[in-house]
């Protein structure tokens, strides 16, 4: 849209040149020429300086109004100039958004109902500013070349131009209402600052492979959370209340995510990942990460099957530089790459349930905060003999990111 609007600017800036250079004008003409001009150089450097087309229309607008109001006078309807007010009615729409356009809307309305009424009030004013061949008495408001606006061409385009703005209203707020849910399904499947930065990409980079984002991280928290023994009990009650009890519990998980301002980055059948320290930086991702696993047993302990069975929570967290970012053209997915992120993985699956089990890196963070039971090397598919620790409980009061502290 800028960029039509640009060269919108650009074309009546050629178009103004060439009444300027080939046609024969007066001295009000060419002031009125200069005028357009000024106005279109204006809105091009602000739109250059803001990017912003609707600061930029708006300036163009009240610049180019008078001018055309004057020119209604002068010339009438001459070349159309009537129709100019219904163009910068509808392009208000585009450039500002329905709401904020019905004031621009009632202005040229008003001008041109108010263009009608005076007319033939106009003095009868002649001066050699308003000399030219064509008028060579100079009649300013009266001159030959004057087509004046009847009251039926007023009326009528009044009448369109309101048919064609409401077409256009409503037209433009269907869109941007879809576009609002569109963005709100966007950023309930990526984190806001990534859905940003997809949405900015041209539709030809989904084609290309554009669209891949890729961020390295020097360090983040990883959990890993899996209901223990989630088959049987799947088994053992009825599908709807197989996904019912996963919402249940992945929805607590979502909310406690966002109170320690954790990122979810996906469920896979019966698990859990988050992440603290992406993309937007953390400096206390370790300890929102811990207080979150801490408070995902605690609301678990509180969730019963409808048989009554418990429901027991394995969670493992490990430390370190990941890789996150989307890959792929299709269903995209924010997600996590990186041997910090295999850890976290490898510590919740040779965890035990009802357990927080952590690695290396982890421990290290919160040793002095958190107290934990040392594992010694536990044996890893895949990774070989990794130390591990389980917490036991909290030494003193975390301090969670923006100052407050962590409830005990």
């Amino acid at each position: 849209m800028k960029s039509i609007f640009a060269l919108i600017l650009i074309c009546v800036i050629f178009m103004d040149l060439e009444y300027v250079l080939f046609r024969d004008r007066s001295v009000v003409e060419l002031t009125t020429d200069a005028w357009i001009f000024a106005a279109c150089v204006t809105a091009l450097v602000i739109m250059h300086l803001t990017r912003r087309m609707d600061v930029s229309y708006v300036v163009f607008a009240c610049m180019m109004i008078p001018v055309f109001m004057f020119e209604l006078w002068i010339a009438g309807n001459k070349h159309g100039a009537l129709y100019t007010f219904a163009i910068f009615s509808i392009w208000t729409i585009a450039a500002v958004g329905p709401k904020a356009s019905i004031p621009m809307f009632i202005v040229c309305v008003a001008v041109v109902i108010i263009s009608v009424a005076i007319e033939p009030y106009l003095p009868r004013m002649r001066t050699e500013f308003a000399m030219t061949a064509s008028n060579p008495e100079g009649w300013l408001f009266h001159n030959p070349q004057k087509e004046p606006i009847g009251r039926d061409e007023a009326l009528t385009f009044l009448f369109g131009l309101s048919i064609l703005y409401a077409g256009m209203y409503s037209a433009q707020s269907a869109l941007n209402q879809a576009n609002r849910r569109i963005e709100h399904l966007l950023v309930n499947v990526l984190p806001p600052s990534i859905a940003a930065r997809l949405t900015e990409r041209d539709e030809h980079d989904f084609l290309d492979g554009g669209a891949t984002i890729a961020d390295a991280h020097d360090e983040a928290t990883i959990l890993f959370a899996d209901i223990v023994g989630f088959t049987e009990i799947s088994s053992k009650i009825p599908p709807d209340e197989v996904v019912a009890l996963l919402d249940r519990i992945f929805g607590t998980f979502d909310d406690l995510a966002e109170l320690y301002e954790v990122e979810k980055i996906k469920t896979i059948g019966d698990a859990y990942m988050a992440v603290c320290g992406l993309p937007e930086p953390n400096t206390h991702h370790a300890v929102n990460i811990m207080e979150m696993a801490i408070a995902m047993l605690d609301a678990v302990s509180r969730i019963r099957t409808e048989s009554g069975s418990q429901i027991h929570l394995r969670i493992g967290i490990n430390t370190g530089p990941v890789v996150a970012g989307i890959i792929g053209r299709r269903r995209f997915l924010y997600d996590l790459w990186g041997d910090a992120v295999n850890t976290a993985s490898r510590m919740e699956s040779h965890g035990e349930a009802d357990t927080i089990q952590v690695g290396r890196n982890t421990y290290e963070a919160l040793k002095d905060a958190y107290e934990f039971r040392a594992l010694g090397n536990i044996k890893v598919k895949g990774k070989g003999l990794l130390p591990a620790w389980q917490l036991i409980g909290r030494r003193r009061i975390a301090p969670l990111e923006g100052g407050d502290a962590a409830a005990i």
